[in-house]
């Protein structure tokens, strides 16, 4: 008699069979974000990091190249002599530094001078030359 018990027909109940559906599904959703995670924030930080890093191209005035080392680097390209009494100075407008130098020292008294933009390494746009006195034309 007991038999007959054990292979009788389960009657399902529909109210649990959705309960334990949405239990499997919620269990399986929290694994597949526990395990999807850790890229997402790798990914994040990638594409924030590169944010970043474009952003850094743009020269803030404190990461600019200073005056003396503007002029230390024009000598040592070979664009002004030791003789020329080259100087830079900050700019009011336009320009990051304005420079100005004798062309020949020993024969004229004559004075240039020219505007520079810089980097934080290296000049990026030079003006023409015009004698000191003469409007230097903004950078185009």
């Amino acid at each position: 008699m007991v038999l007959p018990l054990l292979f009788a027909p389960v009657r399902m109940d529909p109210e649990r069979f959705h309960s334990a559906y949405r239990t499997a599904l919620i269990v399986v959703l929290i694994y597949l974000l526990w395990m999807i995670a850790p890229h997402a924030v790798r990914y994040t930080s990638l594409v924030t990091g590169g944010a970043r890093g474009s952003q850094k191209t743009e020269v803030s005035p404190g990461q600019k190249l200073s005056a003396t080392d503007l002029a230390v680097k024009l000598r040592a390209a070979n664009r002004l002599g030791e003789d020329t009494q080259l100087r830079c100075e900050p700019a009011t407008r336009d320009w990051d530094y304005i420079c100005s130098y004798i062309p020949t020292a020993l024969q004229t008294n004559t004075r240039l001078h020219f505007g520079v933009n810089v980097d934080a390494t290296r000049w990026t746009n030079v003006s023409s030359v015009v004698p000191v006195g003469t409007a230097i034309a903004p950078p185009h």
